[in-house]
């Protein structure tokens, strides 16, 4: 028979080992109870990108203001500006200031394609490109950063306004090169309007004002830069010059 003392010890005993079996328990299986909550928490968290288009119109950042969503719009020309690391839950929204989207659009064609590892990570999955043109945006008091708004005609370099031609942005462009009589040339500019130098302020009522203007000159830009200015002047805001001219067109993009 036991006594006392001996159903004592075994008592303690048998609560010794319950202990160091709970505490084994505990240490074994710790390692997956956090690994299951991190991966639960950050799949979650992830926003779906899936629900939302790659572009937003004018009035679909009005929308984000009037539903209070965050974002930021960034101009992806602006070479200078540092994109946030952690925007925080702000939506990044890129813009272009000239008639070619390209660069916008690459931005957000890389951020859809980026690995998110974070919740700010992924924010960028939800990253969009502003379409119109700086004249809807001023109608409708955007807030920018930087404001894209122009004060004088904007000089566009022969690759943007390939890009332009190419991705189908409704252009006018008047080529303002001498016509040589009786000679009939092919124009490597859709819908081009050719005119010379003095007939452009006498047809403004075949140009719209909600629409890229881009004069072509031969060579130089001076003899077409007043012509710009005049255009500019009487509310044709969205009026560009082909840097270089057409010698330029033709050496960047060999038609």
């Amino acid at each position: 028979m036991f006594n006392q003392s001996s159903l004592h010890n075994w008592t303690l005993r048998i609560v010794l080992i319950l202990l160091l079996l709970a505490f084994g328990f505990y240490f074994i299986n710790r390692p997956v109870l956090n690994e299951q909550e991190v991966t639960r928490a950050e799949t979650v968290e992830i926003p779906d990108a899936q629900q939302i288009p790659e572009e937003i119109t004018p009035e679909g950042v009005v929308a984000l203001i009037r539903e209070n969503i965050p974002f930021i719009l960034i101009n992806a020309d602006d070479t200078s500006f540092q994109i946030p690391s952690s925007p925080g839950p702000a939506r990044l929204i890129y813009y272009t200031t000239t008639p070619s989207f390209r660069s916008a659009q690459k931005l957000v064609i890389k951020d859809r394609q980026s690995k998110p590892t974070s919740f700010l990570d992924a924010i960028k999955l939800n990253s969009q490109r502003l379409i119109g043109t700086p004249v809807e945006w001023q109608r409708l008091e955007l807030p920018f950063l930087n404001e894209p708004f122009f004060t004088q005609p904007l000089l566009i370099k022969p690759r943007q306004l390939s890009e332009a031609i190419k991705d189908g942005v409704d252009l006018q462009v008047i080529d303002l090169r001498s016509v040589t009589p009786g000679v009939h040339e092919v124009s490597p500019f859709p819908q081009v309007l050719r005119w010379m130098p003095h007939e452009v302020l006498g047809n403004l009522s075949k140009l719209s004002k909600e629409k890229w203007i881009v004069l072509v000159g031969y060579s130089s830009n001076e003899g077409v830069q007043p012509i710009a200015w005049e255009l500019f002047q009487k509310g044709y805001l969205l009026t560009t010059v082909l840097d270089g001219g057409y010698p330029a067109w033709v050496n960047a993009t060999d038609r």
